[in-house]
């Protein structure tokens, strides 16, 4: 905030920020950040990485190259590879149910069973949720709805083509005096219809 003085710690190496009783923090400055050693602790902003301006929050320098990347594309409106993406995801965690599925029943019957000095299989890191699948399968439903959206934004409705059509025929009626012209356009509209 501007015209805020930075709090200066009673003790070297604190956080110093002013808590909830009225007291400096004694935390060590920057406990519970990356940046340990230096500045607030995690309670006191001090993992809060945003200075100025919408991805300055960003540290990965992988991350933002991506961003940009994002930024700079030609056609920000095409989310066709998003939906893909989300196809690939739901897939893969299809095809990988089962094994992590049986892993954890594993991991959890070995805490039933006497190990006579044998390893105990290790926790699987992942324990996938089927919550998780019918949320990957929402977020396919949301790109499919927003492509078309999209399409439907620049679409002819049933009713302009319709009231199209017909005033094309007026007008063909009005111009066209040749009787076997006006009817043959006429037969090739019809053969356009699906």
């Amino acid at each position: 905030m501007a015209g805020r003085k930075p709090v200066v710690p009673l003790i070297p190496g604190t956080c110093g920020a002013k808590n909830r009783k009225g007291t400096q923090c004694t935390l060590t400055a920057g406990w519970g950040t990356d940046h340990v050693g230096l500045g607030r602790c995690k309670y006191h902003g001090g993992a809060s990485l945003v200075k100025h301006g919408r991805y300055s929050a960003v540290k990965q320098e992988e991350l933002r190259a991506a961003i940009a990347e994002f930024e700079a594309d030609p056609d920000p409106l095409n989310i066709f590879p998003e939906l893909a993406a989300a196809r690939a995801l739901f897939q893969d965690f299809i095809e990988r149910y089962d094994d992590w599925r049986d892993a954890l029943l594993a991991w959890h019957e070995s805490f039933n069973v006497d190990v006579k000095g044998e390893p105990r299989p290790t926790k699987p890191r992942v324990v996938l949720d089927i919550s998780d699948a019918y949320r990957i399968v929402s977020e396919i439903t949301k790109i499919v709805k927003r492509i078309e959206d999209i399409r439907a934004q620049n679409a002819v409705s049933r009713p302009e083509l319709i009231r199209i059509t017909q005033e094309m025929a007026r007008v063909v009626d009005r111009f066209v005096v040749d009787e076997i012209a006006r009817e043959k356009i006429k037969d090739g509209w019809l053969a356009i219809r699906m």
